[in-house]
């Protein structure tokens, strides 16, 4: 089976530090640190490949290039660039090396960028693996009380209490 184009960019996202290969809202492929996404990765209308990170620093002269343009859904106030890769033609690694890393730095926590940078993450730290979806449940954390009761937390920050 043939490489697939974006496999270059799976294989730079994983070398991060405490990221993980997720999958949102079922289909949607990303990689994430510490639950936070840094790049999504997607098949293109136009039968082409693309990818969305953020850059924050390098938004405005990423959004001169002819390939990208700002991400919808208000996505783009943060920083958010969408980058478009043709079909057939490769994308540009050195360029895309440099975005995932800004990407992955305003993304991280900073204290795992401080171990990062000094060189003093503990052994087990660095990829995670896949992980799949994030739908409510998945969200959703349990906890039980001494009285018997669990607790759920929504993803609003709500929470319930109910006997068992």
């Amino acid at each position: 089976m043939a490489n697939h184009p974006l496999d270059p960019v799976r294989a730079i996202a994983m070398k991060y530090p405490g990221a993980e290969k997720a999958f949102l809202f079922g289909d949607h492929e990303v990689f994430r640190v510490n639950k936070k996404v840094f790049v999504w990765l997607g098949r293109r209308s136009t039968g082409g490949y693309g990818i969305s990170v953020k850059l924050k620093d390098s938004q405005p002269a990423a959004l001169m290039l002819p390939f990208c343009k700002a991400s919808g859904y208000g996505m783009a106030k943060w920083g958010w660039v969408d980058v478009e890769f043709p079909k057939g033609k490769p994308p540009p690694m050195q360029l895309v090396k440099q975005w995932l890393d800004e990407s992955y730095r305003h993304t991280a926590p900073k204290k795992l960028l401080k171990a990062w940078e000094a060189g003093t993450l503990p052994k087990e730290e660095g990829t995670s693996g896949v992980t799949a979806g994030t739908g409510t449940a998945a969200r959703r954390s349990r906890r039980t009380s001494r009285s018997g009761s669990v607790s759920t937390r929504s993803p609003r920050g709500r929470s319930s209490r109910r006997a068992q």
